[in-house]
């Protein structure tokens, strides 16, 4: 199983290395970014982003994602246009974020994505090809802007089961 999982996310790391291509929906690097609508607050958050909304989910739009499976992800809110965010989420190939919870299988190192409007917003990563349907994985993510990227801080280990009928921790459309 070790040397699955091993295998499994080495073959996720070169994918992200060689994943530079940019078409609709995408921003440069590993990340995806979707519109989710307006805000459902109007507090100022750190520095226009509310950090009490930052949300583990499972990405699973149809034709954006394959047919029962799923896209690790967060939603997290904007208070103001064109707002710089920075991201950056580990992987485990295990539950509780093992064998070394200080250690991650696969690092993203930070990303700065923009986003154009406030509102909600999905964040995704595309996991299809290295977490078939029915793996188990955990997830952290670190959140905030360009200028202080640990602005939001982590969010908790998450145990998570990639692909449908039962991604974890919850569809982000659903939100």
């Amino acid at each position: 199983m070790s040397q699955f999982r091993n295998v499994a996310l080495g073959v996720l790391a070169l994918v992200c290395l060689a994943s530079s291509a940019s078409q609709a929906g995408n921003l440069p690097g590993q990340f995806s970014v979707d519109y989710l609508g307006p805000s459902n607050s109007k507090t100022n958050g750190i520095g226009g982003l509310l950090c009490q909304t930052v949300t583990n989910c499972s990405f699973t739009r149809a034709v954006l994602v394959t047919a029962g499976e799923s896209h690790v992800s967060i939603i997290l809110e904007s208070t103001l246009d064109m707002q710089t965010i920075s991201v950056r989420l580990f992987l485990w190939g295990m539950e509780a974020c093992q064998p070394d919870p200080t250690s991650a299988d696969f690092d993203s190192d930070f990303q700065t994505l923009t986003l154009q409007t406030a509102g909600r917003w999905i964040i995704h990563f595309n996991t299809e090809t290295v977490l078939p349907a029915g793996s188990t994985f955990s997830q952290e993510w670190l959140v905030g802007t360009d200028t202080n990227p640990f602005a939001c801080g982590g969010s908790f280990c998450i145990n998570s089961i990639s692909g449908q009928p039962t991604p974890a921790p919850f569809d982000c459309d659903a939100m």
